[in-house]
């Protein structure tokens, strides 16, 4: 596997985030959360509805769609049985003192599930994935992303990040599915995929476009903007269990149950790929429109982001060859 791989992978990371670390101090202090919530109602949305009219969804009862949908829940299922072991077991993992008021440990809890459940698939993971996997297999990195967009960040994301949202803690289920169908990302993947093959004025397509592409970078900077708030090895500490969970025992369950359905080489190693990228920026997002935790967000992207450079050998290694 070549550096340069990675070096094109990580250059707008450390670029981005970096001036966001870098430019912290000098900036309001309610930017983050505002850049959070424009990038919520505005950019995501314009990303999602670019990237739907672009997407063949003929393709959507496909195996990875299934693997995606499968990732999704075991990542969720994991953090639900994690989350209460360690807070009764090992509260320092978690951080919570055992007087600590519901609305903080249903927030902590809140970013722990979506750091353990949500990967960085589009951007790390089409970034990465496709220079280690055929042509043939190329779709299905791109179908894992959008299904994982669908049913995760803006599915079962928005969910949790509800659920646990200090601000909506007491709220109904029937409330909260009432709550995604308003989402603007929910309208826009149904109005982009209604629009595939339509072509839109150039004004407007270049103006969709150019923020779909925005979005990325002002995530990258939101993420440095927050990682200026990080606690040192008290912040990372927080962050390891989802992490664990995210970038090892998640893709090594998908490649182990991949294994065992039959398939080998690349349509394995592209679905482990996918399974095995760092907790995702949309994370982040949701946490700033819902009031979760914020800094565990953070500290799970950054050590999570760290972690890919010795997972990810690892992987092709395990899952990249035939038996």
């Amino acid at each position: 596997m070549s550096s340069d791989i990675l070096l094109h992978a990580y250059s707008p990371l450390v670029v981005w985030m970096g001036a966001g670390l870098a430019l912290c101090r000098w900036l309001p202090k309610l930017l983050p959360h505002l850049l959070g919530r424009f990038l919520f109602w505005v950019g995501i949305p314009l990303q999602v509805f670019a990237l739907c009219r672009n997407t063949d969804f003929s393709q959507a009862l496909s195996i990875s769609s299934l693997v995606t949908l499968a990732v999704l829940l075991t990542g969720l299922g994991l953090a639900t049985l994690l989350f209460p072991i360690l807070r009764r077991w090992q509260p320092r993992w978690v951080g919570l003192a055992p007087d600590a008021d519901a609305a903080m440990q249903a927030a902590r809890q809140g970013s722990f599930t979506l750091a353990a459940m949500l990967g960085n698939v589009g951007f790390i993971g089409l970034a990465v994935a496709p220079s280690l996997v055929s042509a043939p297999y190329l779709g299905w990195l791109v179908l894992y992303s959008v299904a994982h967009n669908i049913a995760g960040t803006y599915g079962a994301g928005v969910l949790v990040a509800s659920h646990f949202s200090p601000n909506e803690i007491t709220h109904s289920l029937r409330s909260r599915f009432v709550s995604l169908l308003r989402l603007p990302s929910i309208w826009a993947i149904a109005l982009g995929a209604l629009m595939q093959g339509q072509t839109l004025p150039s004004g407007l397509e270049t103006t969709v476009q150019t923020a779909a592409h925005a979005v990325v970078p002002a995530a990258l900077v939101l993420g440095g903007l927050r990682l200026r708030q990080l606690h040192g090895w008290q912040s990372l500490r927080l962050a390891l269990p989802p992490v664990c969970v995210r970038m090892l025992v998640i893709p090594l369950l998908a490649g182990l149950a991949l294994t065992f359905a039959g398939l080998q080489g690349d349509s394995r190693l592209a679905m482990v790929l996918q399974a095995g990228m760092p907790s995702g920026f949309a994370g982040l997002i949701l946490a700033e429109e819902y009031n979760l935790d914020r800094e565990l967000l953070a500290s799970s992207i950054l050590l999570s982001t760290l972690a890919l450079f010795l997972t990810l050998p690892l992987w092709v290694w395990l899952f990249g060859t035939s038996v």
